[in-house]
């Protein structure tokens, strides 16, 4: 798998979280055909890296965007 895939997962995810469908590791593993670990680091990484303000929404079982949180290393460097 390369960086073309990863791009792949992140995008479809966010596409996902927009559309208000509460996608979740679950979901991402099984479009993907990876393993859980693996989405579950990806959405790991999209919210403390990329800074997505993802949150989840146990009784969706799912992830949403929480517009009015703030991360808590935005805007250090």
């Amino acid at each position: 798998m390369g960086i073309k895939n990863i791009y792949e997962r992140f995008i479809w995810f966010d596409n996902q979280v927009r559309a208000k469908k509460y996608p979740n590791a679950t979901s991402l593993a099984a479009r993907f055909e990876v393993s859980l670990k693996t989405a579950q680091r990806d959405i790991d990484f999209m919210r403390d890296r990329l800074l997505c303000p993802l949150d989840y929404d146990s009784s969706q079982k799912g992830y949403y965007y929480d517009l009015l949180k703030k991360h808590p290393r935005e805007g250090s460097i």
